[in-house]
């Protein structure tokens, strides 16, 4: 963040997807940067009220006049699940992508003798307006089907602005946007198809890989006039041809009919995995995020997101 904000921050796109959490008070700490003081983060409730406890923005955060922006999913719980509450339910940015997983429970550890303990839960997490995080695992089937549970059985709460949001599920985002990979696609990710591929590429192990000139061979390709491959390399038809001769070498079978129906997820694929190879993991993760669907949703929304910060402004 102190990297960003030198090279001249202006917005900020926080992505939390397949984020399973820290520790809880880093998501105090983290929220806190977002907020200004006294702001609720989250409450702690217990059958017992000696457990019950409410955390609060204990200065102006540093980061609170930054348009926000937050990316959730699935695998977004615990401690990810705590900063988005905060941020949604304090109406300071929006939350774009899909329900988070839902792990809201405190657990105590009460020792039982040596070497022997027992953990209990003894509480449970809610967000400033008053939602359980905690998701009904009695119906947790349905979660993993990628069945949301309707509105009417989830719980309403409201905003600090009177936005409607939803409880005993998760987060569950401002703007939903699903970015499953299809199960072609996840099949060929299982069996390292894609980096298996792109090793080869980046090593000039394929007969199409050598009409391209790669960043570190610059300096020697004067007049070759082979392709070069940058930060913006794009997947074209001749890649997808040359990675089908890939997985037959490697006995990967595939469909044509599925390969061309997953064919922009595989070029996405494709395209980070080549470029992570070349020039490392970041500019890969660069090369995805470009054509990723909730970012570029996020991107979007931005301008919109902008405006909750003149509710900081008059706090």
């Amino acid at each position: 963040m102190t990297q960003l904000t030198q090279k001249g921050m202006k917005q900020l796109v926080l992505d939390l997807r397949g984020n399973s959490g820290g520790t809880f008070f880093q998501s105090i700490a983290l929220s806190d940067e977002f907020l200004p003081k006294g702001d609720v983060i989250v409450s702690i409730k217990g059958r017992n009220r000696v457990y019950n406890r409410e955390f609060r923005a204990q200065r102006n955060g540093q980061y609170e006049e930054i348009p926000l922006v937050i990316l959730i999913n699935r695998g977004s719980a615990s401690a990810s699940e705590i900063v988005s509450g905060a941020v949604m339910d304090n109406d300071r940015g929006y939350i774009v992508g899909e329900d988070s997983w839902g792990k809201g429970l405190v657990q105590t550890v009460f020792p039982l003798g040596e070497n022997l303990a027992v953990a209990l839960t003894t509480a449970r997490y809610y967000t400033p307006s008053g939602r359980s995080i905690q998701r009904d695992y009695e119906h947790i089937e349905d979660y993993m089907l990628y069945k949301r549970a309707p509105e009417d059985q989830r719980e309403v709460r409201y905003t600090a602005k009177g936005r409607k949001v939803l409880g005993q599920g998760g987060i569950a985002p401002d703007y939903e946007v699903t970015s499953s990979l299809k199960l072609f696609t996840l099949n060929l990710m299982t069996k390292g198809a894609f980096f298996g591929y792109a090793r080869r590429f980046s090593a000039h192990e394929t007969v199409l890989s050598r009409e391209f000139v790669f960043p570190n061979e610059k300096r020697n390709s004067g007049g070759s006039g082979k392709i070069p491959v940058g930060r913006d390399f794009a997947v074209g038809t001749p890649v997808l041809e040359d990675f089908k001769g890939y997985l037959r070498a490697a006995k990967i079978a595939f469909a044509e009919p599925a390969f061309e129906e997953a064919k922009a997820e595989i070029k996405r694929e494709l395209e980070r995995e080549i470029v992570s190879s070349l020039l490392g993991l970041e500019e890969g993760v660069r090369a995805y995020r470009k054509s990723d669907a909730v970012v570029l949703k996020a991107l979007e929304i931005m301008p919109e997101a902008s405006k909750f910060i003149a509710r900081v402004d008059s706090h």
